[in-house]
């Protein structure tokens, strides 16, 4: 349902914001755009995600796994994913979507 629902608003969110006629009374005209922005990018995120998700892993990374002694599966690559990256697009996006949640009712032009 999150893909699905990505997949209907980031074009219809993206019109919005590229044939605005008004704004929020509290907010200017370019402040209107850049919170859409962000909420167009929240929503892309979602689209997006496994390959944000992927580039925390060396390019060479081994995806592969064995079998211990005991049977459990083991990764053949001890490396360990750094999120860093991915952890800044992750609090953008909430911001992104913290936004959407209050502007719901904002969304009409």
């Amino acid at each position: 349902m999150d893909i699905a629902t990505a997949i209907f608003l980031v074009p219809r969110l993206k019109y919005l914001r590229n044939n605005l006629f008004g704004n929020p009374s509290d907010l200017t005209f370019e402040e209107w755009q850049n919170k859409l922005d962000e909420m167009i990018f929240a929503f892309e995120f979602v689209l997006k995600e496994d390959d944000y998700l992927m580039q925390c892993y060396p390019a060479d990374y081994n995806w592969g796994f064995t079998t211990d002694k005991d049977g459990i599966l083991q990764n053949n690559d001890k490396r360990k994913p750094d999120y860093t990256e991915y952890n800044k697009l992750e609090e953008r996006y909430n911001k992104g979507m913290e936004l959407f949640k209050v502007y719901f009712r904002h969304l009409w032009d």
